[in-house]
């Protein structure tokens, strides 16, 4: 198991930068601008209010092609984000779910994102963990993911800081 942690700072108080996160033209400059994540759809959006929940699918292109002799499908760069946003706490508790059934139980990702003022900035910190249940390469391979996890994260947070400043 990995445990993470990432950090990005916004040019906004948490009030803007919330608005820009959850505003619907926020997926959609992700899936016009993003060039590490191949395909961006929403599933789900359900604001109540207090509380936004959506379930979000995501397919990156295709990092690894192959382990050992075993060909790796391209569903295997495929999740979906279950996640719930708390305006009072300004605070977001996530899953994300790969698509592929029997890849599906080998991998665990949760955690938790938050929006904390610091001045006329915002902090985002995103913590959790990463599983990846394969005997030997596991660790490898949870390595790899965070990797790639922290470059999408840094051209995400470039989006939305554009976002808010729009």
């Amino acid at each position: 198991m990995m445990k993470f942690e990432f950090e990005h700072v916004f040019s906004a108080p948490v009030a803007k930068v919330e608005e820009s996160f959850l505003s619907p033209g926020f997926l959609e400059a992700l899936r016009e601008r993003m060039t590490s994540v191949k395909e961006i759809e929403a599933l789900d959006f359900d604001d109540q209010g207090r509380t936004v929940r959506r379930r979000v699918r995501y397919r990156l292109h295709p990092i690894i092609k192959r382990v050992g002799l075993k060909k790796v499908p391209p569903e295997a760069f495929e999740w979906v984000e279950e996640s719930e946003y708390d305006r009072e706490t300004h605070s977001m508790t996530f899953t994300n779910v790969l698509t592929h059934p029997r890849l599906r139980p080998l991998f665990i990702n949760r955690g938790r994102v938050t929006l904390t003022p610091d001045g006329a900035k915002t902090v985002r910190r995103l913590e959790g963990e990463l599983v990846v249940n394969v005997p030997v390469l596991g660790r490898v391979a949870e390595k790899v993911v965070h990797s790639r996890a922290a470059e999408i994260l840094a051209e995400e947070s470039k989006i939305l800081e554009s976002l808010i400043k729009e």
